[in-house]
């Protein structure tokens, strides 16, 4: 008999990874403290010390891998609270005393999240035509008071929605199999964890 979990929710599974990474980071230092003590002295075993070196490194290893998928959850989080969604047009315009900006067009491709449960939209500008912008290759529009961000459904030229469509699709199933094996260096890690 097969009993099917249900799944956390991704904050109790944010913060568990977090509990883990934290953990991970403690048994690093316990076998660095042993491995030093061991081979600090006079005499000691090579092969030992080669065996200690070896449960450090892949120590080290485990919590890279459980940083980019910590990395990975709060992605996930951003997206599911972000108001626009990858593939989404969006209208961005600024709101500033004595500046009058026009809406602009730009297509989300991407949510990252910062810190205190925030996030920034990852874009490409469109242009009129519902080109992309050629002069400008990566936006990253963070929501304020002084941005007002609205929902576009103007038509795209066709380069640009086949575009939309086949990096969202690679791009997920490149992060899914740098989790699955375990390869750390597709992911981007990020800086605090």
């Amino acid at each position: 008999m097969i009993f099917t979990r249900k799944p956390r929710h991704i904050d109790d599974q944010i913060l568990a990874m977090r509990d883990y990474v934290r953990s991970l980071g403690a048994t690093i230092d316990r076998q660095y403290k042993a491995y030093f003590a061991k081979v600090g002295r006079r005499r000691y075993t090579p092969v030992e010390a080669t065996l200690r070196n070896m449960g450090i490194e892949h120590a080290r290893e485990l919590k890279l891998l459980a940083v980019a998928a910590l990395g990975e959850l709060r992605r996930l989080k951003a997206i599911s609270d972000a108001l626009y969604k990858p593939r989404e047009q969006i209208l961005v315009t600024c709101i500033l005393p004595d500046y009058n900006s026009h809406p602009e067009r730009y297509l989300v491709y991407d949510v990252e999240p910062r810190s205190r449960g925030k996030y920034i939209y990852r874009a490409k500008r469109i242009t009129k035509r519902g080109a992309f912008n050629l002069r400008q290759i990566n936006n990253y529009i963070c929501p304020s008071r002084n941005i007002r961000i609205e929902q576009c459904d103007l038509p795209l030229a066709p380069n640009v929605t086949s575009w939309r469509v086949q990096w969202l699709e690679a791009e997920a199933t490149r992060r899914a199999h740098a989790l699955r094996e375990g390869r750390v260096e597709i992911i981007k890690i990020p800086r605090r964890y």
